[in-house]
């Protein structure tokens, strides 16, 4: 790992730096995010990781709120533990952690301009690949992650959406290449949908080909804030063609 810090963004090793480029990140996000190497346990500690999470050597992920205050952390570290499955668990959020949005600060002023469309898509990464191609993007830190608890216990769609203006807007909704074959993630991405409706927006869903979406690799083949996916990946409700690939 990092055994050497970049030039270019020095709170990242050399390694990290070269992954998030991969990713099809620009260094200019990359910094605004505030990605960062993370060589020991300390620092872990202190955002609330649990002492399972805290495993050396990784990406620290600041997660920026609707308001522009950094509203939480993940973790994805360079060796990770196991679930109960035998799965890698790829990123980690802290115990107890609050569910938020998650908005790359350059997008945050097109918030509550319906004028600009607006995506939203799960994982960090993701959403940074596509505000990197000048998108609208906020992110989902799970498929089910719109939701939350209110203060006694309930489950409710996250307040964090009234900062964002929906009436009139097209919304682009952009999940991993299983959300048609996932019962899970197509429940959740129906619901996602239908609340967007209700608050009047112009949904469109974007479906990526078998492997796009998924695994490390999958914000490298994000469409383009330009694109109107009936291409290789065909949205529900979108016309014309395209695909972005991004990165090598």
């Amino acid at each position: 790992m990092p055994d050497v810090f970049s030039k270019e963004i020095p709170e990242l090793g050399q390694s990290h730096l070269d992954h998030l480029k991969a990713s099809a990140i620009s260094i200019e996000i990359i910094r605004e995010r505030g990605y960062r190497s993370v060589l020991g346990k300390q620092e872990l500690k202190e955002v609330g990781f649990s002492k399972a999470q805290q495993r050396r050597l990784g990406i620290l992920i600041p997660l920026h709120g609707v308001d522009g205050s950094v509203v939480g952390h993940q973790y994805r570290p360079d060796t990770p533990r196991k679930n109960a499955k035998g799965k890698p668990i790829k990123y980690e959020n802290p115990l107890n952690s609050s569910v938020r949005l998650d908005v790359p600060p350059r997008c945050r002023p097109q918030l509550g301009n319906p004028q600009v469309p607006v995506w939203f898509t799960e994982g960090v990464k993701k959403v940074d690949a596509l505000a990197t191609q000048g998108a609208c993007a906020v992110g989902l830190t799970g498929v089910w992650a719109f939701k939350g608890r209110n203060p006694l216990g309930g489950t409710t769609i996250l307040a964090d959406f009234d900062y964002i203006t929906l009436k009139d807007r097209l919304a682009y909704l952009v999940f991993d290449s299983d959300s048609s074959s996932n019962p899970h993630v197509v429940l959740a991405l129906n619901r996602l949908s239908e609340h967007l409706k209700r608050k009047g927006a112009k949904v469109r869903i974007i479906k990526l080909p078998p492997g796009a979406g998924g695994g490390e690799g999958g914000s490298r083949r994000l469409p383009g804030p330009g694109a109107h996916p009936e291409g290789p990946h065909r949205a529900r409700g979108c016309r014309g063609g395209g695909i972005y690939k991004g990165g090598p």
